[in-house]
């Protein structure tokens, strides 16, 4: 169990600086080019799919590193979360799915 739970956390180290990384993306992004959401055309819709983009991305990964940050304080929680990725059925179903997902 502790070594899931250092893995729970290097994971979760991970989702911090994804995180951090889009949310630097974003606010880099409008501090360069400040008029692009006064453009029209092309321009404007690419700069407001990669705002959507980075900003749903970090909707995520708050909500992900929410998850984990109460899953660790809770030992039954913690057990739960263990069991369902560890468990084979679960593992099979999500090989012949294709590979790796978030749960």
């Amino acid at each position: 169990m502790e070594k899931f739970k250092k893995t729970l956390k290097m994971r979760t180290a991970l989702m911090i600086l994804v995180s951090i990384a889009a949310a630097a993306f974003l606010a880099v992004s409008f501090l360069l080019n400040p008029s692009i959401i006064e453009q029209d055309g092309v321009e404007s819709m690419m700069a407001g799919f990669r705002a959507g983009m980075a900003t749903a991305l970090l909707a995520i990964m708050v909500l992900l590193i929410g998850r984990n940050m109460r899953t660790l304080r809770n030992e039954k929680a913690l057990r739960k979360l263990y069991i369902d990725e560890e468990d084979e059925r679960s593992r099979f179903v999500r090989d012949k799915m294709g590979g790796i997902m978030f749960p």
